[in-house]
């Protein structure tokens, strides 16, 4: 069963259907095209972090932050920031479990730095 994709909002929903239908854009949005097959054709989280290009990170946590937030690159510098859909699977030692992670929430493509 492939990775699932959701949305954490109406708002990035807007935002990734205007990426992808914008003709000026159309770097960003074969990036967006290319990652969110990517994320199709994975079963779990742990599939995409070693995908050329892709440069699978996760952010650190700010005080008070309950969900880890992860991002791919697009065309530099965006990148599509998500989190996991649902309780976040623990490692034993702490951490998030990527290989337990079926469904992302999509956050938004931004400039992180």
């Amino acid at each position: 069963m492939p990775l699932g994709i959701e949305y954490e909002s109406p708002k990035i929903r807007r935002q990734v259907r205007k990426l992808l239908a914008d003709p000026e854009g159309r770097t960003r949005a074969d990036k967006l095209r290319l990652r969110l097959a990517q994320f199709l054709a994975a079963e779990v989280l742990s599939d995409i972090v070693n995908l050329p290009g892709a440069h699978f990170h996760q952010w650190p946590r700010k005080k008070g932050q309950q969900k880890a937030i992860f991002s791919v690159n697009l065309d530099h510098p965006m990148r599509l920031l998500f989190v996991v859909h649902g309780d976040e699977p623990q490692l034993p030692g702490g951490g998030v479990d990527l290989s337990r992670v079926t469904t992302v929430s999509l956050l938004e493509v931004t400039d992180p730095h």
